[in-house]
């Protein structure tokens, strides 16, 4: 399968990072001029930042991962990060060190356990997605408030199923988010979700029950699964509670 990198070629070649020209080369991504829109869901490069687009809705705003917006930024603080639902997930007096994002996206879920201490693994299995969120994280190193968090912070591009079965690194902390699979009548992003669903992630078609028993096989002192807040719970034995917000909720799974 190619990939797609739609800007004019001498930008890409003079000006796009070394990361960036490294995986145009590891996964043979084939450059297109920016006369020419490739169909489904491409790479674009301008302004010294990388984003998705798609050739359905092409007047979309791009989707890329920019980690010093304020708002984003004022998560991040500490009474930010305290009113955060996914810190209520961990408990008041937590003791958990490190965490897995499974499936990570587009790297807030991440980025916001790190800002609660933890040393933070995190992979996402479509390589385009990767690319812009290496790329976000690129750029968020600039920032001297961000550079902390990003230290405690490592991303992979891979199946997290894949990664569990062959590491001998234990997480005290399993965080899951399926995106909300296809068979949830609502996503988070409309946008976003049209973008996902056209780069076929595999977890978006699978049943979430199947899904979360297969991270459940491994060993963690918690697993925290996010669902839409409508959506049927899944009361395995190692269920506890949920935390609920406006839209999503946060259900919780302890050794």
């Amino acid at each position: 399968m190619n990939y797609y990198i739609h800007d004019p070629l001498d930008q890409i070649k003079t000006c796009a990072p070394e990361f960036l020209l490294k995986t145009i080369e590891e996964h043979k991504i084939k450059i297109v001029s920016s006369g020419q829109v490739p169909e489904g869901v491409y790479l674009h490069y301008s302004d010294n930042k990388l984003s998705l687009s798609t050739a359905k809705r092409p007047k979309d705003k791009p989707t890329y991962v920019d980690f010093t917006q304020p708002q984003i930024l004022r998560r991040l603080t500490e009474h930010g990060v305290r009113s955060e639902l996914l810190a209520k997930c961990l408990g008041k007096n937590f003791t958990f060190k490190t965490a897995l994002d499974a499936t990570c996206g587009l790297g807030t879920d991440a980025l916001i356990l790190s800002s609660l201490g933890l040393k933070v693994h995190a992979c996402e299995i479509s390589p385009l997605v990767y690319l812009i969120l290496k790329d976000g994280l690129e750029r968020a190193k600039l920032n001297e408030s961000l550079k902390v968090l990003l230290n405690n912070m490592t991303i992979w591009n891979g199946d997290s199923l894949n990664y569990l079965s062959t590491t001998s690194q234990q997480y005290d902390v399993i965080y899951l988010d399926l995106m909300f699979s296809s068979s949830d009548k609502k996503s988070k992003s409309k946008k976003n979700m049209e973008i996902f669903k056209k780069l076929n992630i595999n977890n978006l078609e699978q049943d979430p029950e199947e899904v979360l028993e297969q991270y459940l096989s491994f060993d963690s002192k918690r697993l925290i699964f996010k669902r839409p807040l409508k959506s049927p719970l899944i009361k395995v034995r190692s269920y506890s509670h949920s935390i609920k917000g406006k839209a999503i909720r946060y259900d919780i799974y302890v050794d």
